[in-house]
């Protein structure tokens, strides 16, 4: 299966539990229901971010992956480190993995490429 029909079968669940399923669940269970919604948001957002396939380009040291990047900076490579542009992907990927941590409904979630 690919991204778009994964994430369009996560809308689906999402939207029969939120509009069906959730409803008609008696009031002590509002907490299960509320952490399930919540769930499918993550799960959807984090379809959508293709977390995977994260790479850092510096363009003075190459091209990184998470793990190379994160064992470069807990060497304390100094090349690394003092890059202008790792802050700047450092504080992307802070605010992309906010905006994955709070999605909200997964219909709302903008469309990846």
């Amino acid at each position: 299966m690919t991204t778009t029909q994964i994430t369009g079968l996560v809308e689906a669940i999402y939207a029969d539990f939120t509009e069906k399923m959730a409803p008609a669940l008696p009031a002590e269970q509002n907490y299960n229901a509320a952490m399930m919604k919540r769930g499918l948001e993550i799960l959807a957002a984090y379809i959508r971010s293709d977390d995977s396939c994260t790479q850092f380009n510096l363009s003075q040291q190459g091209v990184y992956s998470q793990a190379q990047l994160a064992k470069a900076i807990r060497n304390r490579d100094a090349a690394v480190a003092a890059s202008d542009e790792l802050h700047k992907l450092l504080a992307d990927d802070v605010h992309r993995r906010r905006r994955q941590a709070n999605p909200g409904p997964p219909s709302d979630l903008p469309e990846t490429s």
